[in-house]
């Protein structure tokens, strides 16, 4: 069982200024993707340099986030990681705990109950352009995806299945498609 923890650094120089260190845990493998490689220097990750290419730093991001069956085809489970977050529980107690009946798990966002009230505060915060957001909740609110749960996506484990395979490439392109706040379309 191999369990791979990705985690994505784009940025300036400015923006990136340290990358959190992890612990070491036998079969996990610790990758991080980055446009600027010498900042990942004498740490456990096993630094990947992505070039950006027709998409900006945090598109290239949700890339990574939304695709880890592309990065990483042969593992069994992918834990995605925000760059800021601390891997303080064995993975492989994570993936025992709380992949043994299920193939994605995920918390509960602290603020905020669903996907409505997200678009709502990204509106508010200005994180998005309102007509990517409203395009997105134009054509959930006409397929029937009701507001319900929201998930906060910094942390976000799965297995490597075809079912979850499939999530992936649906949430990545609503991404393309619509709001590239990925935990508005992660319900959907």
């Amino acid at each position: 069982m191999i369990t791979v923890i990705n985690a994505a650094f784009f940025g300036n120089e400015r923006q990136i200024d340290r990358i959190v260190d992890q612990n070491p845990y036998d079969n996990v493998e610790y990758v991080m993707y980055t446009n600027k490689p010498n900042k990942a220097q004498d740490t456990i990750w096993n630094v990947k340099e992505v070039k950006i290419e027709n998409m900006g730093l945090r598109m290239a991001a949700r890339q990574v986030k939304t695709q880890p069956h592309i990065y990483h085809p042969d593992s069994d489970y992918w834990l995605w990681i925000d760059a800021s977050m601390k891997i303080n529980v064995d993975p492989n107690i994570l993936v025992e705990k709380h992949l043994s009946r299920f193939d994605i798990c995920a918390m509960p966002h602290p603020e905020r109950n669903n996907w409505w009230e997200e678009a709502n505060a990204i509106l508010g915060y200005r994180m998005d352009t309102k007509e990517n957001i409203q395009r997105g909740i134009d054509k959930y609110l006409s397929e029937g995806c009701a507001p319900t749960q929201l998930w906060e996506t910094g942390c976000l484990l799965r297995r490597n299945t075809s079912k979850v395979i499939d999530f992936n490439n649906i949430w990545w392109d609503e991404i393309q498609t619509n709001s590239i706040r990925d935990q508005i379309s992660v319900q959907y």
